[in-house]
């Protein structure tokens, strides 16, 4: 018997390999609420030297999808199979489409993973069609679902190996599919801090009055080509006014606001201490927000002034302050918070020359 267990991308050193290979059975395999997936051949295979001996393997509540994708997508070798209860990839409808129900309570849509097509993650949506669709007559006291946590969680089983048991299951920046916002997440967005869109007009137009400044590799404002290169559009989370045109501090304020910085989903219960509580408070953020906002970016010479410098440094003091306190105290964000610290004093060094440079200009 096979129960709860997710099997997915059977494939290693260059062999191909089923996700499930039965051989010989003297008794009729069982295959209980599986996730059989992404696998390089065909999901469960079936051989048997005694050509009189029929012990086909009773499938029921599994998810059986997307496997032998470089095959015609058939998911069984060697047998006709007839899953009860069941999510079936059907190589005639590679959309999945198709959720309607044959008369074995078997349909053919998509299983609806919180992550679709991520091998590494196969765990159900709140709104998937697998949910509470498994068998009702079977019994399931004491079973355990692939996070360990209880095998039915409504009145009736979910299919495949994953028990929907709450709402809040992926984040759109899990870029790891984790399960969490964290460091990985936070990278990315680092290696954009103080970038330039190449496309500013400003820097391409002769036409604009900072066309030169920005231009100019001897003077304050030059926007150098690392800058532009670094461009990453979708951390230009604040694209109006001062900030329309860099990644700087309302893009960092508003990034740690819509990622639910520090977000963990509900099926990582280890990361959810009951006193928990965000490290920076939502209406901390907006507020800090709405401050960097009426302080016109370091990237526009047209608003630059040494009060405006002057007044993002202070924010960008106050925000240190807090952040030193997170190191110390936050010790499984230690290596988030520290690179955090360390954009924000590049920010401030930043901040220091072109005040420097403003004054001497």
């Amino acid at each position: 018997m096979i129960k709860n267990s997710v099997i997915c991308q059977n494939s290693s050193l260059g062999q191909n390999y089923f996700g499930i290979w039965i051989k010989d059975p003297s008794n009729i395999p069982v295959l209980y609420n599986n996730t059989i997936a992404f696998n390089h051949n065909e999901a469960i295979a079936y051989t048997d030297s005694d050509p009189n001996r029929v012990n086909y393997p009773e499938v029921r509540n599994c998810i059986i999808w997307y496997n032998n994708q470089d095959g015609n997508g058939e998911q069984f070798a060697g047998l006709k199979l007839h899953p009860f209860y069941s999510c079936v990839y059907d190589p005639n409808d590679p959309d999945g489409v198709n959720y309607t129900m044959n008369f074995r309570h078997t349909f053919g849509g998509k299983p609806g993973f919180v992550y679709e097509g991520d091998p590494n993650n196969v765990h159900l949506g709140y709104t998937s069609f697998c949910k509470n669709q498994g068998d009702p007559n079977l019994s399931y006291p004491g079973q355990k679902d692939m996070d360990n946590e209880d095998r039915v969680a409504d009145s009736r089983v979910d299919m495949g190996a994953d028990e929907i048991h709450c709402e809040d299951i992926a984040n759109a920046w899990d870029l790891d599919h984790d399960g969490l916002v964290n460091y990985v997440e936070f990278v990315p967005f680092s290696k954009a801090w103080l970038s330039h869109d190449p496309d500013d007009p400003e820097l391409n137009d002769p036409n604009y009055p900072n066309y030169y400044l920005y231009n100019d590799p001897n003077g304050p404002y030059y926007i150098t080509p690392q800058r532009r290169a670094a461009w990453r559009e979708e951390f230009n989370l604040v694209n109006t006014g001062a900030s329309q045109y860099a990644i700087d501090l309302p893009d960092f304020l508003a990034w740690m606001e819509s990622t639910d910085c520090f977000w963990v989903a509900c099926w990582r219960p280890e990361f959810h201490p009951l006193d928990y509580t965000p490290p920076i408070s939502e209406s901390t953020l907006q507020s800090m927000l709405a401050s960097s906002l009426s302080a016109p970016s370091l990237m526009r010479a047209s608003v630059l002034s040494t009060e405006s410098t002057e007044d993002e440094a202070s924010l960008v003091l106050s925000l240190l302050d807090q952040i030193n306190l997170f190191i110390k105290t936050d010790q499984d964000n230690t290596e988030v918070w520290q690179e955090v610290k360390n954009l924000l004093e590049q920010s401030l060094v930043e901040t220091g020359d072109m005040t420097i440079k403003t004054r001497s200009f």
